[in-house]
């Protein structure tokens, strides 16, 4: 997948664990985004610093890190601090789920801000996604780039986020879980089946 990704001009592949990341560096040459997904702690994105060593020892170029206002295991200042100093030439991704989070993160001084968990926090849990309007307000006042994440499935959606101001947009589960829009296509024939 990340080597037709990168064929048809995918800029950077975002993946789950260093065994992923050093598998994709060793077939691809776009930018690999590596995180951790800890489930030990609320804040679960690269959460701990045996997390960013996991993926920055495996290569990766840009480490995600999440930046919510929840309970981290880690300072979040250390952790920017210890790949500022052990990886300089990895970049961050700040991961927020609001402008409070992003305003917060910025003082850290990522390289980007990615409104990932957007809906996925109990302070946002009822968010409509994607969430357009979020990436369009941290825009506003944002000095680096953000990323839009999180449900973006359909091509008016990613036209939207751009519109708004987006710097790039990830493009998750619609593709890595085909499985999901399979099932929605057999939930819609079996309505249809069901009404005759």
């Amino acid at each position: 997948m990340s080597k037709m990704a990168e064929v048809i001009g995918v800029v950077a592949i975002r993946t789950n664990g260093g065994e992923h990341v050093r598998l994709l560096k060793e077939h691809i040459s776009i930018p690999i985004i590596g995180l951790v997904k800890n489930r030990l702690y609320e804040t679960y994105i690269t959460p701990t610093f045996k997390d960013v060593r996991e993926v920055a020892d495996a290569g990766c170029d840009i480490v995600a890190i999440d930046c919510t206002h929840r309970n981290h295991p880690t300072p979040l200042k250390d952790l920017f601090d210890m790949v500022r100093n052990n990886y300089p030439n990895i970049e961050i991704i700040a991961d927020i789920a609001d402008e409070y989070d992003a305003k917060q993160a910025l003082s850290l001084e990522p390289d980007y801000l990615a409104t990932t968990l957007s809906g996925y926090t109990e302070y946002t849990k009822n968010t409509k996604l994607p969430n357009i309007e979020l990436v369009r307000k941290l825009v506003s006042f944002s000095p680096i780039p953000v990323i839009a994440e999180g449900g973006y499935s359909k091509e008016e959606e990613i036209e939207q986020a751009f519109s708004a101001g987006a710097y790039a947009v990830v493009i998750g589960t619609e593709i890595t879980r085909p499985w999901i829009k399979l099932a929605k296509f057999i939930e819609t024939y079996e309505n249809i089946k069901n009404k005759r």
